[in-house]
């Protein structure tokens, strides 16, 4: 995407950036601005979870539950569709419960919709990209 003239240094793993979802209820958008999800898989521990950190800033951070969508399509997120993995989520550093496939194709996150719900409602929702 940068063509090689970025002088950012990528930090490697896959990042996403949610932001507050346009279907969100007024009340649960309200306590959710936007946030940075960091995905890393250790590569000398193969088999190790995937770390993931966040900072949110959330009433309720203990109900959170990260889902990765089978698509990319941001225009169709809503609680009741399946996805392809849902986990919790903390804030801060954590481990998943499994490790993800930080590529593209097949269980590969990258290019996948993301969205953070609580309650039941969809507060943040963005794209897997690489990092």
């Amino acid at each position: 995407m940068c063509n090689g003239f970025s002088t950012r240094t990528s930090l490697g793993g896959a990042i996403a950036i949610l932001h507050p979802s346009p279907t969100s209820s007024p009340s649960s958008s309200s306590s959710f601005t936007s946030c940075q999800l960091h995905f890393t898989n250790d590569p000398l521990l193969p088999t190790s979870p995937t770390s993931v950190s966040t900072l949110l800033d959330l009433s309720n951070p203990e109900d959170c539950e990260l889902r990765i969508h089978d698509h990319g399509d941001l225009t169709c997120i809503s609680p009741s569709e399946p996805v392809m993995y849902s986990l919790p989520l903390r804030s801060g550093l954590s481990s998943l419960e499994r490790r993800l496939d930080l590529g593209v194709g097949g269980k590969g996150i990258i290019g996948r919709a993301v969205s953070i719900v609580a309650g039941g409602a969809v507060l943040g929702q963005g794209i897997v990209g690489w990092n």
